[in-house]
């Protein structure tokens, strides 16, 4: 039953005849569309009586006297009605505001009598020409219930009539406000709808229940919400009550879901900014605050349409495009109204300031919508459109207004800067995938690294220390210095960005391929100068991880914890797998002892980040040993309390490095501002090296780790200059003739791997350079100066262009004598592989799982033996017939190959060469190699993903549990993909009872979306939440990785749309992680949730098919096609996405072991 909510009807909006006969303003409260007359009129008939002691004759008119009632009952066939109290109290009790309504069972019951009563009575008083319409009924009701009735008619238009029934002279009887809205949609019919006036004063009670209600479902503590329950005067606008009172601090709360501001105008608060109360919107007492925060939180609000349809900024209609308007007008009108803010005191520069940088923006915003809203229709090009319009309309808008943007202008107008560069991020970011890849990359690069680096600055360096949002401090360059990089990155972006803008336009590919992997290449090499970055993101995300899996109790979450740990592993695991032009690999490698590295790499590789159907049901097997994952747990937080000093070092690093790239611009563009500048970078280094003294140990025992492992290298190698000489020498040996191609190609392998051992004994040596301020005493500086000197040794020793034994010899001197001294200082905590052997026990128990005894594997393979013997035999048949100077028939043919256990491609091409040419058909049926017969759980496996294969085992006879086992074991794919689904919603849905109370009752896209709200916040918030559904949906995505199925798996919407999201779990993004959480937190795990949901929807089909799969009643694609018809049939969906959803319920079926 969908019910409008209330809406406020001011008696000001009618004539002044009118208004003068209504007793106030009220709130039009909606009935059900089927009797909605009729509803109306008893609910507030009886609410007209709340206070009278009258109500027994109240109630009398209403239903009829005892005997009345007692005739009408019967002719309806009801036996009960509620007696006078108990309607009475129902009515009451109804609470529009908080959704509560009173038609129940019961009234219907008293809405019936009522119906007859009135039918009863209209008749006895209608004459010959009068029709038993709703007019008529309205003018027998009032006589009938001796009362006044106001009808009030709402037109398409807006205007209003008013026509009164029943006596207008006396006071001393009810007066019913009835609302008819003419026109409104319904089953696709228009139809007129009725609904009924609440006084404010029998109102006030219900709202500020519904306030409370609503509030509570928020993170504003109880206290509080009490205290604003009391204070708030009831009738003034909720939204500028709360900016102007000392609770403003909820405002964030309030609009971070959608669904509270909504729920709250629904219960009569007004939400809305652009809602007038005394001339002025909410805008306006925002504007003057200096604090930009609760502006910026209601501008979006506002101009995302978030109170109204789907539409955003970044996917917009017709109804944003009006919304951006709407905000333009309705803070140009404050400005009007308020007389240039003058009503704001010394406040008014501030809020004139802020007023043309938010209108500015405003129109940038509407510019860069109102041309993607235009491009939409032709998708085809909406990506290159978008950002040309983007960077185009972006150098339009470089400055705020005709103000030049210098330094100076930059801090004074920060609040304009930062929201333009932010914007245009997002709808940069958003489509940048479905680039054509083949557009200089340099460009590219360059482009994307300063707009990145430029929204990283504004977080690195706010605006003043107390954030952005201060409205304390009084900005200038001198109390600033540091937003310098900023301000010389977004000019980097504009210049770079200019180039790319002409390239685009001169593009003349009518059409290119969308190749995703060559462009994410491109953007990750964007980075490739910043490696600081990369390595910050790598090192935070590996300490999220373990800090979650250090923190789970795994004796309350059971296998949510057990979860959290794999990821945590997985995380670990692809952290010591990433060198690329970082360092933190090998940082992380150096905290483990010898071997351990390498068996948190093969979990990795062989058990984590990629689907083996056994290996993850060896997974599932361990499920339940708590006490195993216990032995886990503890070695992790050994890793982690290890790992602190690598966690430390990165601190202030990603600040120091976008310092020094705009350190020469500094000193070029900006004298003054540059020595300030290197003050700030100073103090960095002096907190870093303040917040790592505590950790020298640990730094000095990382560093001779390190110094072992360039000891080893050393020592071992036949060490050799890998030069561009020698790798154009190889190029050319291995070319020189074809005879000595194996021999070349065995050099070249051997080329590439010393290249590569160079390359990590490269990022090692980069390790030691990181780590030297961490471990020379400031003291001591002849250790310091050694320590340089064997770094700077190693160095030359590895980029000389021929072996030097000398070299080699003093570099060998050096290290020894650098870790003897050293290792005076080193704390006594060396990690042995015995500390650590569970590793080893989980990799080889979950590797090693076996789907069937040994005896077990037996039976079926001498069942398989009787096929496969009688298959060769039928084979070495078709051979002799084939030999004879008269082949057989193709019927007699066809008979034999029917029983030979080959797959169905090759049974077509032999029965294809029978026809035209049987001595073919013979070499062809000789080349056909027999099924081996398996001998043990690994080799019954690959048997069984053979088609011919998979066809035998389908048929076997055997005994009743081993042939389920057996099906259930060919059908392992779904069976994994089934258990993953139901932890996932064990975990998102069934572990809260607020989201579990939702999704299983909410229907409206409202209560939707609120529940995926709540959904990302616990994925936020909660670590172990994360970690558990993230392993969980990765095993989804790597058992659903067919390029068929990447709807389930492919980003949709904004940030890098059409990134496969398996990916991004696997290795990271540090870009797009990176920006998601500056800009757009909830991007992300919108995303992953979505793609749970999707999964967990499909559940119940999937556990069909798979039961009825194992009960052998398909076993072929006709059998699963006709359950997917009766799913699709059921859900009545349109055509197009029944269309849609028949081709992924085919794609789901390719998971099947059918015929």
């Amino acid at each position: 039953m969908s019910i409008n909510p209330p809406k406020r009807f001011l008696k000001s909006s009618l004539s002044e005849d009118d208004a003068a006969k209504l007793p106030g303003d009220v709130w039009q409260i909606s009935a059900p569309s089927k009797n909605s007359l009729f509803w109306s009129l008893i609910l507030s008939y009886v609410i007209a009586f709340r206070r009278t002691d009258v109500w027994t004759r109240g109630y009398e008119l209403l239903l009829g006297n005892s005997p009345e009632r007692a005739y009408v009952m019967k002719k309806k066939n009801i036996n009960t009605i509620p007696d006078q109290n108990h309607l009475k109290n129902q009515v009451l009790g109804f609470n529009p505001f908080l959704s509560r309504f009173p038609f129940n069972e019961e009234m219907k019951k008293v809405l019936r009598v009522f119906d007859l009563r009135l039918n009863r009575y209209g008749n006895d008083m209608k004459s010959r020409n009068d029709q038993w319409d709703n007019a008529f009924k309205l003018k027998a009701a009032a006589k009938m219930l001796e009362c006044q009735i106001i009808l009030i008619t709402i037109n398409n238009y807006r205007t209003t009539d008013v026509t009164y029934y029943g006596e207008t002279s006396s006071n001393k009887i009810p007066k019913l406000i009835i609302f008819l809205k003419k026109g409104v949609l319904k089953d696709d019919k228009l139809v007129d709808a009725y609904a009924f006036g609440m006084s404010l004063e029998h109102s006030a009670g219900h709202r500020l229940k519904a306030l409370e209600h609503v509030l509570k479902k928020t993170d504003i503590d109880v206290a509080q919400i009490r205290q604003i329950k009391a204070s708030f005067p009831i009738n003034e606008d909720f939204l500028q009550f709360i900016l102007n009172s000392e609770w403003n601090h909820i405002i964030p709360i309030i609009y971070k879901s959608p669904y509270i501001a909504w729920k709250l105008a629904d219960a009569g608060f007004n939400t809305d900014p652009c809602a007038r109360e005394r001339g002025l919107s909410a805008f306006a007492y925002c504007l003057g605050k200096g604090n930009t925060r609760f502006l910026q939180i209601l501008y979006n609000y506002a101009v995302n349409n978030f109170h109204k349809s789907d539409g955003s900024l970044r996917n917009p209609s017709e109804n944003v495009l009006e919304c951006l308007k709407n905000v333009y007008d309705s803070i140009k009108q404050d400005r009007a109204n308020s007389h240039d803010f003058s009503n704001l005191g010394n406040r008014k520069c501030v809020a004139l300031k802020t007023y043309h940088e938010i209108l500015f923006f405003n129109e940038y915003q509407t510019l860069c919508v109102k041309n993607l809203y235009d491009i939409l229709p032709n998708s085809k090009h909406i990506a290159p459109y978008t950002i040309i319009s983007v960077l185009r309309d972006y150098s339009k808008h470089f400055h705020c207004q005709d103000i030049a943007t210098n330094f100076e202008n930059h801090i004074k107008y920060s609040y304009y800067y930062e929201n333009v560069d932010n914007f245009t991020c997002l709808m940069f970011f958003d489509r940048i995938l479905s680039l054509n890849p083949d557009i200089n990359p340099s460009n590219f690069k360059d482009t994307v690294s300063n707009l990145f680096m430029t929204i990283l600055s504004y977080k690195i360096f706010p605006i003043c220390e107390h954030g952005n949002n201060c409205s304390i401090c009084q900005l200038t360059i001198d109390n600033c210095p540091l937003r310098f990089v900023s301000y010389n990155q977004r000019n980097k972006f504009k210049e770079f960005g200019e180039q790319y803008l002409v390239e685009l336009q001169t593009d003349k590919s009518d059409s290119f391929s969308v190749d995703t992997n060559k462009k994410l290449i491109h953007v990750r090499q964007s980075l490739s100068d910043l490696p600081e970055i990369t390595d910050e993101f790598l090192i935070r995300r590996l300490e999220k991880y373990l800090k979650s899996a250090t923190k789970v109790s795994l004796d309350t979450d059971g296998v949510k914890g057990l979860l959290t740990i794999e990821r945590a592993l997985q995380v670990i695991g692809e952290t010591l797998s990433i060198s690329r032009e970082g360092i933190i690999a090998h940082l992380v490698n150096s905290c483990l002892a010898d071997g351990i590295a390498h068996n948190i790499h093969k979990i990795r590789n062989d058990c984590l980040s990629h689907y083996r159907p056994n290996i993850l049901y060896g997974r599932i097997h361990l499920d339940t040993d708590i006490e195993r994952f216990k032995r886990l747990q503890e070695a992790l937080k050994v890793i982690h309390n290890r790992l602190k000093p690598v966690y430390l070092s990165q601190d202030y690093r990603t600040a120091d490095t976008l310092i020094r790239k705009s350190e020469i611009d500094c000193k070029i563009y900006c004298s003054n501002t540059y020595r300030n500048v290197l003050k700030q970078r100073e103090l960095f280094q002096t907190k870093r090296k303040n917040q790592c003294s505590a950790y020298g140990g640990e730094y000095r025992s990382l560093y001779v780790n390190i110094l072992n492992t360039m000891q080893e290298f050393i020592e071992k190698s036949e060490y050799e200059k890998l030069n561009e000489k020698s790798q154009k020498s190889n190029d050319i040996n291995s070319t020189k003739s074809n005879n000595n191609n194996k021999k070349s190609n065995g050099k070249s392998k051997e080329s590439n791997a010393d290249v590569k051992k160079s390359n990590e004994n490269r990022k090692n040596i980069s390790a030691l350079k990181f780590l030297l301020p961490f471990v020379q005493y400031e003291q001591d500086v002849t250790l310091a100066n050694e320590l340089s000197s064997c770094v700077e040794a190693l160095e030359i020793l590895l980029v000389s262009d021929e072996e030097n034994q000398d070299q080699r010899k003093c570099a060998l001197q050096n290290i020894s004598k650098q870790k003897n001294i050293l290792t005076d200082s080193v704390p006594n905590s060396e990690l042995t592989n015995q500390n650590f052997s569970e590793f080893d026990k989980y990799l080889n128990d979950v590797k090693n799982y076996k789907w069937f005894s040994n005896q077990e594997v037996q039976d079926i393979a001498d069942k398989v033996k009787v096929h496969l013997e009688r298959s060769k035999k039928t084979k070495e048949d078709l051979k002799e017939q084939l030999k004879k100077s008269t082949p057989p028939s193709e019927k007699d043919a066809k008979k034999l190959i029917d029983h030979i256990l080959i797959s169905t491609k090759t049974k077509e091409t032999l029965l294809e060469k029978l026809k035209t040419n049987p001595t073919n058909a013979l070499k062809y049926l000789e080349s056909i190699k027999d099924l081996a017969i398996f001998k043990d759980m690994d080799t019954l496996s690959v048997f069984s993903t053979k088609e011919e294969g998979l066809n035998l085992l389908l048929r076997l006879e055997l005994p009743k549990d081993l042939e389920k086992k057996v099906l259930k074991f060919l059908n392992r794919n779904l069976e994994c993909l089934l258990d993953r689904i139901h932890h996932l919603k064990s975990i998102l849905i069934d572990e809260d009872e607020e989201i579990q109370i939702m999704w299983r009752w909410g229907k409206s896209s409202e209560i939707q979306k609120h529940t995926r709200h709540l959904m990302g916040q616990r994925y936020i918030l909660e670590g172990d939440v994360r970690g558990s559904l993230e392993m969980l949906i990765f095993d989804c995505f790597n058992i659903l990785s067919k390029k068929d199925l990447e709807d389930l798996w492919k980003k949709a919407t904004n940030l890098f749309s059409g990134v496969s999201l398996r990916d991004v779990l696997a290795h990271g993004s540090t870009m797009m992680e990176v920006v998601g959480g500056l800009l757009d937190p909830e991007d992300l795990p919108s995303q992953l949730i979505d793609k749970m949901l999707k999964l967990i929807e499909d559940e119940e089909v999937l556990q069909t098919m798979s039961d009825q799969f194992k009960d052998k009643k398909i076993l072929d694609q006709a059998g699963l096609q006709g359950i997917i018809d009766d799913h699709i049939k059921k859900k009545k969906l349109s055509p197009e996405k029944s269309e849609k959803e028949l081709k992924r319920w085919k794609e789901y079926a390719s998971l099947f072991p059918l015929k």
